[in-house]
């Protein structure tokens, strides 16, 4: 067999990697463990890729030694499964040029590829961001909710996925080897020779120097930029998974107190004053086709695909429904519980009050207070709630609809007489 030779370019010529661009590397360790490590997974490579039934690779066939592959996102950027997760570098940098152990390596890029298909081969790539990495699927058979990913099996997977697939193997079955002879086939082409570039005049070379850094400082922000994108649509996962179960606590916290009125606190009398504030635009949540109004859908990014593991925009859409769905039903309860509470205080010979005359006198008097105009010109449509999905949430909210319309109707009547009588 023969190795690839480390390769140290005077300049290295970050913009030429391209979208699709399938680079295989040789590392170049210092160290004897790590000396170790690259051989055995370059003969490991061959004994598996030996011993399989289908696609056997001859163990005496002299092949070069590559221990790891990547795919070009263009903009001097590469995605890659590392050794720990998916992960976008700058080419440069994950070459290791400038460090004095760069690696080796060669570039093959297919003829013939439609733009549309090449920016599909990086998006199905772009979609395993920060998965992790773990070669033992090679050695099982593929699983569908398998999303772990090691270096071959991710270049593999995304021109499978673009339409474009480089062999007849599974992926999780492909190794840098096997991608290697697939890149010499007719309508591959090797390119390495375009990331090398000679050194120029001192003047003419210095001013290059200067652009080159300018090209490296931005393709870092770039492959930065993708960490962001990933770390942002994974935080607003968990945000909006936190916002539910708050939702879900208030929600709890004030069916209880409309189980149990004595157990009336501050935070849960401070929601009964807002609700009650607002009554009239509450009960409009009654005429909503939807609650599109309350949650404008989230669009979907077309540019890229979802990211593997992170939920997509319409499952996203789907949580923050049902946050405010809960936070209609846990307004309406308050709203119904304040409401209890001020009537206990008017109607005495109705058992249905009594236990809301256990709420605190000063919780009460900052009920009424916030009950400034009842909404008795109120009426419910013909079919109200459409939009609650679950009949028992729908059929609470048109009965405390109801409840707090003849309420605010009997209220009404009640201060005009005091009025009257004054």
């Amino acid at each position: 067999m023969t190795s690839a030779k480390p390769a140290q370019p005077t300049r290295f010529n970050l913009l030429a990697v391209q979208p699709g661009d399938v680079i295989f590397v040789l590392g170049n360790p210092r160290d004897l463990a790590g000396k170790l490590r690259q051989t055995i997974n370059i003969h490991g490579q061959r004994v598996l890729a030996s011993m399989r039934e289908d696609g056997q690779i001859d163990l005496q066939e002299k092949l070069p030694h590559y221990s790891h592959v990547m795919l070009g996102l263009g903009n001097g950027c590469i995605i890659h499964a590392d050794g720990t997760s998916v992960a976008v570098e700058v080419f440069h940098d994950a070459l290791h040029f400038d460090r004095g152990d760069a690696y080796s390596f060669k570039v093959y890029r297919k003829r013939g590829l439609k733009d549309s298909a090449l920016s599909a081969v990086t998006q199905h790539a772009q979609a395993y961001f920060g998965q992790r990495y773990s070669f033992l699927t090679h050695l099982r058979e593929q699983q569908p909710e398998d999303t772990t990913q090691f270096c071959s099996r991710l270049v593999a997977h995304a021109y499978r996925e673009a339409g474009a697939p480089l062999n007849d193997q599974q992926d999780n079955k492909a190794l840098p080897v096997d991608l290697y002879l697939a890149c010499q086939g007719e309508d591959w082409e090797d390119v390495s020779a375009s990331f090398i570039e000679d050194e120029l005049a001192a003047p003419i070379q210095a001013l290059f120097d200067d652009i080159d850094q300018a090209v490296l400082g931005s393709a870092r922000l770039l492959g930065a930029l993708h960490t962001l994108q990933h770390n942002h649509h994974e935080q607003a996962q968990a945000i909006e998974e936190n916002l539910l179960a708050a939702s879900q606590s208030y929600h709890e916290q004030a069916l209880l107190v409309r189980r149990h009125p004595d157990q009336m606190n501050d935070m849960v009398a401070d929601g009964i004053c807002t609700v009650l504030g607002a009554l009239d635009t509450l009960l409009e949540a009654a005429r909503l086709p939807t609650l599109d109004t309350l949650v404008p859908p989230l669009v979907q990014d077309s540019a890229r695909l979802p990211y593997v593991g992170i939920p997509m925009p319409a499952a996203l859409q789907a949580t923050r429904l049902e946050r405010a769905s809960l936070g209609v039903h846990t307004d309406y309860v308050r709203a119904e519980i304040g409401m209890y509470a001020i009537l206990g205080r008017i109607v005495v010979d109705d058992e249905r009050f009594a236990p809301f005359r256990a709420i605190d006198a000063r919780h009460v008097d900052r009920f009424e207070a916030a009950l400034q105009s009842p909404a008795a010109h109120q009426v419910l449509p013909a079919q109200p709630f459409a939009w609650a999905a679950d009949a028992r949430l729908r059929g609470d909210l048109q009965r405390i609809s109801q409840f707090l319309l003849a309420a605010c109707a009997g209220l009404a009547l009640h201060r005009a007489q005091q009025q009257s009588a004054e």
